[in-house]
């Protein structure tokens, strides 16, 4: 009982650190360590309880005895599994644990002290026994005690209480002892990973780590042993429980010692493994370089050839490669030396190693090298240096005894090398001996063979042609088989590197035959033909082919008359005998003509049968001699006469039948309500080829007729996603698809068009009536269609606005009309439904009469319409912002206010959405970066029923109370706070800069009123506090509208400071005006007065978000204050300047000084006068304020009307009134808050499209010029709000940097120095400090000028750039730039390989660049000459990063791509329509209304392909820049999100203004391309057909080398019909390579044989060469260019002949061709089946060949010539191949 506790003082001083817990070890460690276990067993003598219990009489010793005995051990838990590194590996999923429950140990102590009090409770007390007296007296006899203790003790012994202390005391003590014991096992949490680290081990080691990485293992493994033997405890006692370690800390180390063998076993096994390798290597190449050739082999030179291939590749890749295995398994036995490997784990399996040594004698043994054994190689140990790795490995234990035998000496392999080459050497010269003998058999007999053929010569027999054309066919069979017997010769000589040899006879005797063959056969030819047309029936004749074929063999006959004439009399005098009997019979073929003739009928033959004076009909059997002897021929033009009027005829008859056909099969197509709204609520897939014009829910039913339309420049494949998807009120109807109303309308105005064709014919009288009915019915079915569909697009209008039972209620009888023709029209489509044909819907009787008047119900509900809807602007005026189709969807969907929160961004700028409460009260107004401000009243869209303009008029009014309690709110907290840290996240950001700036003109009047000196340092000291103080805030973790709010911080901080500044320089006299001229805030009777100079203007309070301000500068004060002044005088401003000088942005930022919001608006030149006045509506019954962007663009009849409509609205302001009459609303309400400013950018040539302002307009503003803003300023006001420390050092070298860039660098259109180039670099590096905050700030702006400038320089500029680098950041530019986007690289190689690009690192360069200027631009130019790879660029960019998704860092690219040169404005933006004024969106408003079904996630891009036209460009001006704005000629404003970026992909942007080149990032394409021109040639040669072998493609490759870029250059200083590029001339080469390839292919009998494919490789590359690099040249160039290229090919032969080797090499010829030797190479084309030129005078008809029509006109005669027959051989070849032409000329 009286036992005692041990206690521990400062343990952890012992054990481990404070962060992160780790032992220990000292210095003095054994001493520390004894004095350790000594605090642990020490009693607490010198610590007597509170009780003060005597315990003198206890034994002592006892104290120091523990009474438990607890182990620490390695405890598996539930469902584990044994591990496997070595028999004491614990089961995976093991803990650290006592062997008994501290608890249970806990309840026993307690269990047997009870037995303990329990045992003697009935023992006599012992001054009983020795004074009986007392005994007596005594009330307790007996020791027993009270066992339990009660809450209370009050009335109880001194004995039960000294007991009961005891208890307690004794529990007290063993919870202490547990507690050191549990401190004791938490020193083990840094060793409980060993238990699971053998799953990972192994697979780390299973991807083969490095050397240095498994060191680190094992030594971590290794200490982890020695501090568990070492440094451990081993048994501590802890006051009563004696803690027992020896047992865990010998499992732990055991498994850590394990761990460490299994990775040296690995490493055993890596170096066992490149032993066999080297093994296998080594015996493989030895038996493949030493591989005899065989004598009876076919191949005996391309396996001599593989051979050497073998032998160079061993020397140049294999031998390395083995020397670098060699090396690796020296590094890692010297590895295991180095950490005592002792290989007694797991055994080697020797095998293995068996199967590659010779045991017995230390040598490795190879057989099969040259045809036996090759004497055996003596494996050299490592030198004597390393003589400890020698004995390591012939040490048996170490398992690596065998490893002696195998690593081989590398330089042994020399042997073989040597030996092998020697072989083939002896080898060659014994097949260079059998090629020349061969040579000289195969040229006997070709000379014999040449004989032979000369005998053709003398054929003459006219009527044995059946038998010489059989001979000359066997002298063509003995020729080609020569020819394939010289091919494989030449093949050989060639593989051999040997010169060719070369037969000119082969191809002399070809010539020869050619002609003779062609005689011959066209003589047996005709002499079947002309008994067949003469002697068989002449009805079943084909007159066209009859025709054909007697032309042909006319033309054949009189060219070969004339060839023959000096070569073969015989031959010449056949071929004139020919051509006179083809002479007398093409007399016949006009009557063939005519009485085969398709169209004759009954009428014709009887004009036919009156003409002869007898009966004539078509039969069977009359042959065409019968005709003849009957005299026909007589009456030939009056036959041919009715035979063209019988072919007209015919020709209308089938076109009539096949019109008639076509309405057969044609059908309207319907669809149902519910496939439309599945289409309708699944966002449409976006064609990375083209748009989706997809109508909008409710949209205008401009919008949906446009969508029906196709668009021209629009490159869309995904013909779905052109489809009309509209959603309507009902399911139950159904509308027409579009595509076969298209195709109706088409076929329709075609037959329309066919049909007044046909009628002015004369030969029209047969089919008249027919004509006539059928023209009837296309024009009855044309209008019908047209009403059908303009009653569609109403219907599909209307519909959703009746549907909403608000519109429906307040317009009941426009909605009873609408009833009858929604009635009618579901009956209508019903029957269409059933029966779809076209014919069949036309027979609906009245149908043209039904729809006219629904399309006239129509009409008259849309006005009824437009005035509904101008009650509710008029009511609401921020409504005139919106369209028809967004305010009536707006209506629509009345009933469901969550619904309409999307359109909340355009009618308030930093409301993002709405948060309501359960009984729908709107709580609170978030922005769109979050921010919250809580509604200083209810506002229930319920208490308005429905009624959309009075909530939103209410939450209008609410907005601006909330902003205003707020701002009071948070004065009045700051006023009482001392620091900003809290104060700032509690007030939404707005509010507390105007607070700021409230208390900041306090203060300085407050200073001034006082006669102290130093009042204004105590402000100054005070703003310099503050910014500090906002400036440590910024660093920390903040959200993304704080971090806005701080940046605002700043900017006005620094801004105080220097006004501070200045007052204090200056002096009092100075003071009142410098302090006059600032912007000041006055919180006077509940309302914000700011007020500058003489000035007076109330804060609105319109919530505008977290703000985000402009630095302030001489020149933005000095815009404030004019602008300030033009108010006061009831006047408008009007700022103008260049582009970039910061117009827009101070009028924007002086409505945010003012708490108003601003809508910014880009004018065009499709502007018209009422939506002019509707925005002004809007503006002024709203209060709001506007800056028309760019106004001169207007045209001036357009702005006279403007001039008047500020007029009026600026009139009815300054006499304050409260209403005025404008336009066609005669009480409109006026709100003073309402201002107009424009701005204008200077007349110019680079500003085209402006108009001067008339002077009436002028006068309403006041103008202010706008030039140079103070650039250093601003960049170090804005780099101290990113946080910057360095801002004032850092914003002058920026500034620096850009004045150097603009006097160094060369002139180029699309280099822009200017502010918003700078701003762009700003926020780069900006974005860079928020993401990299230890950085070096300096790196980081550096870094941001290279990726915002590099891109756009051009190669000459980019040394110069670095160049000011250098000088502006000496010493950071000397380092190179980090490699970035890595992983951005690697996505980009894996799109390369799969789209087989090669990837160049320009290429991937240039990428990369254009992923970092989308990543910081709202838009980006991709500047570059035709085909250098920027299409290519952009879409491998977007594959990537889609590729990326799945790894979570891309994101997926949508591509619309739209030519805007191929399309007007209008169609481009949109315009009115004529005949109904309605508006129709085009192609750029519909790509972004339907960007916003794409996920949010997901970014569109949209691709301008073509110029940029100052035209069109800047209509997109506020949708480049931060406004994300288009505006359209209606006046509508479209919101961009942000996930859509513009591309411009032009050649040239000289035409564009500097206001859109400023506003977007460029990445210039060098002129060269992206792919070096060899690459792109090479990567060609790998399309080409298969019977281009390799040594087709290296000759390619080789004819490339010598003659193209040489031709190339040699041509670029001559006149051209258009300007091209190298490239754009390769490009034209592969193709028309291409197109003589694809007339090839179709005939490979005719090409078959190496040597045949060698020559037209040769013959297509010259052929290619003149037209792909001559075909745009002159005439006169063309002469000159043909001379160079002879003369290239001239000097090629002569470098040659003169080179001095003595033997030509592989290939070594020139030309496989002979260049022909009279006129130019543009006079022949290369004809490949005979493998010669042939001159295009060849192919020109001559004579009677030209066949002129009868009644043809002289104009219209076409007479064949050269020129033009060698344009329609080239253009058929193009066509054939599907390759677009362009004739210029």
């Amino acid at each position: 009982i009286g036992l005692t506790l041990a206690s521990v003082k400062d343990f952890s001083e012992f054990f481990f650190d404070p962060c992160p817990r780790k032992w220990k070890k000292r210095s003095g460690d054994s001493t520390e360590r004894k004095k350790l276990v000594d605090i642990l067993e020490w009693d607490h003598n010198s610590e007597q309880d509170s009780a003060n219990i005597d315990l003198a009489n206890v034994n002592a010793s006892l104290m120091h005895k523990p009474l438990f005995l607890v182990t620490l051990e390695l405890t598996p838990t539930s469902g584990t599994t044994s591990g496997s590194v070595s028999s004491v590996t614990p089961a995976k999923g093991s803990t650290i644990n006592f062997d008994v429950s501290l608890e249970g140990l806990k309840a026993k102590l307690s269990q047997f002290y009870e037995m303990i009090l329990n045992s003697f409770q009935s023992f006599p007390r012992i001054e009983t026994k020795i004074y009986p007296y007392l005994g007596e007296r005594a009330a307790n006899r007996t020791l027993a005690v009270s066992v339990s203790s009660p809450e209370g003790r009050t009335g109880y012994r001194h004995a039960d209480t000294l007991v009961w202390d005891i208890h307690a005391e004794m529990m007290n003590r063993f919870d202490r002892s547990c507690d050191q014991m549990v401190s004791i096992l938490e020193l083990y949490d840094e060793y409980k990973f060993l238990v699971d680290e053998e799953s990972f081990l192994v697979q780390r080691l299973a991807t083969e780590p490095s050397l240095e990485e498994c060191e680190k293992f094992i030594l971590k493994y290794r200490r982890v042993c020695r501090e568990l033997e070492e440094e451990a405890l081993g048994s501590i006692t802890c006051g009563m429980i004696r803690l027992e370690c020896r047992n865990v800390n010998r499992q732990l180390g055991d498994l850590a010692r394990a761990l460490s063998n299994l990775v040296m076993e690995q490493i055993a096994k890596r170096a066992r493994q490149a032993h066999v390798a080297i093994c296998d290597s080594a015996k493989a190449w030895t038996q493949r370089l030493m591989k005899p050739l065989r004598p009876t082999d076919p191949n005996r030179e391309k396996t001599l050839v593989d051979q050497y291939a073998a032998l160079t590749d061993f020397e140049t890749d294999e031998y390395k490669k083995m020397k670098a295995r060699y090396q690796t398994a020296i590094e890692q036995l010297s590895f295991l030396l180095t950490h005592s490997y002792s290989g007694r784990g797991a055994r080697p399996d020797r095998k293995e190693y068996h199967k590659h040594c010779d045991q017995g004698s230390g040598i490795v043994r190879i057989e099969g090298l040259a045809g036996g054994p090759l004497e055996a190689i003596p494996v050299k140990m490592p030198k004597r240096s390393d003589r400890r790795l020698r004995d390591f490995m012939v040490n048996d234990d170490t398992g690596f005894s065998d490893a002696r035998k195998g690593f081989w000496e590398i330089e042994q392999m020399k042997k073989v090398i040597d030996k092998s080459r020697a072989m083939l050497s002896e080898e060659r010269c014994v097949l260079e001996t059998a090629i020349e003998a061969r040579s000289d058999v195969v040229r006997a007999r070709m000379e014999e063979l040449a004989k032979s053929v000369l005998d053709v010569k003398d054929y003459s027999e006219y009527q044995i042609s059946a038998k010489y054309v059989k001979n000359i066919e066997q002298f063509k069979l003995d020729l080609d088989t020569m020819e394939a017997e010289i091919s494989d010769l030449n093949e050989r000589e060639s593989l051999l590197g040997l010169q060719q040899s070369e037969f000119e006879q082969l191809q002399e005797s070809r010539d020869v035959l050619a002609p003779f063959n062609e005689l011959w056969t066209m003589v047996k030819q005709f002499q079947s033909n002309i008994r067949h047309w003469m002697l068989d029936p002449v009805f079943f004749l084909d007159a066209d082919e009859v025709n054909e074929q007697v032309d042909s063999s006319y033309q054949k006959s009189n060219r070969l008359v004339q060839e023959f004439a000096d070569d073969s009399k015989a031959a010449s005098m056949v071929a004139a005998e020919v051509k006179r009997k083809l002479s007398d019979f093409r007399v016949h073929t006009p009557l063939i003509t005519v009485l085969c003739n398709k169209g004759m009928r009954e009428r014709h033959w009887e004009k036919v049968s009156s003409i002869v004076k007898g009966e004539v009909r078509p039969d069977n059997f009359t042959p065409l001699k019968r005709m003849i002897d009957r005299g026909f021929g007589d009456f030939i033009s009056q036959l041919s006469e009715v035979s063209e009027a019988a072919l007209q005829e015919y020709a209308i008859e089938n076109q009539l039948n096949l019109m008639r056909e076509q309405w057969k099969t044609k059908s309207f197509k319907v669809r149902s309500q519910k496939e439309l709204e599945a289409e309708a609520q699944a966002p449409p897939i976006a064609a990375t080829n083209g748009p989706s014009l997809s109508g909008t829910i409710g949209g205008p039913a401009s919008d949906i007729s446009f969508a029906n339309s196709t668009v021209l420049g629009l490159r869309s494949n995904n013909k779905a996603n052109e489809k009309v998807v509209i959603t309507d009120y009902d399911d139950g109807a159904y509308i027409l698809d579009s595509e076969p109303v298209e195709e109706v309308q088409t076929l329709i105005d075609d037959q329309i068009v066919k049909v007044q064709t046909m009628k002015s014919s004369p030969f029209v009288v047969p089919f008249e009536d027919d004509i006539n009915k059928l023209q009837k019915w296309l024009i009855e079915a044309q209008e019908t269609v047209e009403a059908w569909m303009r009653v569609q697009t109403g219907w599909l209008y209307l519909g959703p606005v009746f549907g909403a039972g608000d519109i429906l209620k307040q317009m009941p009888k426009e909605g009873k009309i609408f009833g009858l023709v929604d009635t009618a029209w579901r009956a209508l489509m019903t029957n269409v439904k059933e029966d779809p044909l076209v014919t069949e819907t036309m027979k609906m009787s009245h149908l043209k009469k039904n729809l006219l008047e629904a399309l006239e119900r129509i009409e008259t509900i849309k006005k009824s319409l437009t005035g509904y809807l101008n009650a509710k602007r008029l009511f609401f005026p921020r409504f005139f912002l919106l369209s028809d189709s967004e305010l009536l969807e707006i209506l629509s969907q009345a009933k469901d206010p969550k619904r309409i929160q999307g359109f909340l961004p355009k009618i308030f700028e930093g409301i993002s959405r709405l948060e309501f409460s359960e009984n729908m009260d709107i709580s609170h107004v978030v922005s769109k970066e979050g921010e919250t401000i809580p509604m200083a009243r209810a506002v229930n869209p319920n208490d308005c029923k429905s009624a959309v303009e009075q909530w939103m008029k209410q939450l209008e009014f609410a907005t601006s109370e909330s902003v205003k309690e707020q701002l009071w709110l948070s004065l009045r907290d700051r006023r009482r706070s001392q620091g900003r840290e809290h104060w700032i996240p509690r007030w939404p950001g707005q509010v507390v800069c105007v607070v700021g700036q409230i208390l900041w003109a306090q203060a300085i009047e407050t200073s001034m009123s006082e006669e102290t000196p130093n009042a204004l340092a105590l402000v100054r000291a005070k703003c310099q506090a503050q910014l500090l103080e906002t400036v440590k805030l910024l660093k920390g973790k903040c959200s993304p509208s704080i971090r806005k709010t701080l940046g605002t911080l700043i900017v006005q901080g620094l801004h105080r400071s220097g006004v501070t500044d200045k007052m204090i320089t200056e002096g009092t006299d100075s003071w009142k005006f410098n302090w006059q001229c600032q912007m000041r805030y006055y919180w006077e009777n509940g309302k914000v007065i700011v007020r500058v100079l003489s000035n007076v203007t109330e804060y609105q309070f319109e919530y505008l978000g977290p703000p985000d301000r402009l630095v302030v500068t001489p020149l933005t004060e000095r815009c404030y204050h004019t602008l300030m002044a033009a108010l006061n005088l009831g006047l408008g401003g009007a700022p103008v300047g260049p582009a970039g000088s910061g117009k827009t942005e101070t009028v924007k930022d002086l409505a945010k000084a003012v708490g108003v919001r601003c809508v910014v608006f880009n004018c065009s030149d499709g502007l018209n006068h009422k939506a002019m006045g509707r925005l002004f509506k809007g503006l002024s019954a709203g209060g709001l304020w506007a800056c028309l962007d760019d106004i001169n663009r207007i045209t001036l009849p357009v702005l006279s009307v403007v001039a008047q409509q500020v007029q009026t609205v600026l009139a009815a302001k300054r006499q304050r009134s409260s209403a005025f009459a404008f336009d066609d609303v005669p009480k409109l309400p006026l709100r003073q808050s309402c201002a107009f400013f424009i701005t204008m950018n200077p007349e110019s040539d680079r500003y085209g499209g402006r108009n001067p302002l008339p002077y009436n307009l002028l006068a309403q503003f006041r103008t202010l010029a706008m030039m140079k803003p103070d650039k250093q300023l601003i960049a170090e006001v804005m780099l101290h709000s990113y946080g910057f420390q360095q801002a004032s050092l850092l914003a002058k070298k920026v500034v620096t940097s850009f004045r150097l860039f603009s006097e160094l660098l060369s002139d180029q259109v699309h280099y822009n120095q200017g502010m918003r180039s700078v701003i762009s670099v700003l926020r780069v590096a900006g974005h860079l400090k928020k993401k990299r905050e230890d950085a070096k700030e300096g790196d980081l702006v550096l870094r941001a000028l290279r990726e915002m400038n590099i891109p756009k320089l051009l190669p000459k500029d980019i040394e110069i750039f670095y160049g000011i680098m250098r000088d502006v950041f000496p010493h950071l530019a000397a380092a190179p730039a980090p490699e970035r986007h890595k992983w951005l690289k690697h996505a980009l190689l894996s799109v390369c390989n799969k789209k087989a690009l090669n990837p160049e690192p320009l290429f991937l360069t240039k990428v990369i660049q254009l992923y970092e200027t989308l990543a910081h631009r709202k838009g980006a130019i991709v500047l570059g000459k035709s085909m250098t790879g920027k299409t290519t660029m952009i879409h491998t960019l977007r594959d990537a990063l889609t590729a990326l998704v799945k790894k979570h860092k891309g994101t997926p690219i949508h591509i619309n791509r739209v030519n805007p040169k191929a399309m007007t404005s209008s169609r481009l933006f949109g315009n009115y329509v004529n005949h109904t004024r309605e508006w129709r969106d085009g192609v750029l408003p519909s790509i972004f209304r339907s960007s916003k079904f794409k996920a949010a996630e997901d970014k569109n891009w949209l691709v301008l392909d073509g110029p940029v036209d100052t035209g069109w460009a800047e209509g997109l001006n506020t949708a480049l820049d931060d406004n994300r704005q288009l505006c359209l000629a209606s006046g509508e404003v479209i919101q961009l999100q942000n996930h859509i970026c513009i591309i411009f992909e032009s050649q040239s942007i000289y035409h564009a203004s500097p206001a859109t080149i400023s506003r977007c990032g460029v990445v210039h394409i060098p002129d060269g391309g992206l792919i070096p021109l060899k690459s792109q040639f090479i990567a060609w040669t790998k399309t080409l057909p298969s019977m281009f072998e390799r040594q087709h493609i290296a000759r390619l490759l080789l004819l490339y080398d010598r003659f193209f870029l040489t031709c190339v250059e040699g041509s670029e200083k001559l006149p051209r019909y258009t300007q091209t590029s190298a490239i754009i001339l390769l490009k034209a080469f592969i193709r028309f390579y291409r197109a003589l390839t694809g007339q090839m292919r179709k005939e490979k009998n005719v090409v078959q044989g190496p040597g045949k494919v060698m020559s037209i490789t040769d013959g297509f590359f010259i052929f290619s060469l003149v037209w792909a690099v001559g075909g745009t040249l002159t005439k006169e160039s063309r002469v000159l260019f043909d001379h160079f290229l002879r003369k290239k090919v001239f000097e090629a032969k002569q470098s040659q002949l003169h080179s001095g080797s003595g033997k030509r090499t592989t290939g070594s010829r020139i030309l496989r061709v002979r260049l022909p030797k009279k006129g130019s190479l543009f006079d022949y084309s290369y004809n490949f089946r005979s493998q010669s030129w042939m001159s295009w005078k060849e192919r020109v008809p001559v004579g009677n060949e030209v066949k002129i029509p009868r009644k043809s006109r002289v104009s219209s005669v076409i007479i064949p010539t050269p020129t033009l027959t060698c344009a329609v051989y080239l253009l058929d070849m193009y066509r054939k191949a599907n390759i677009s032409s362009l004739v210029v000329g």
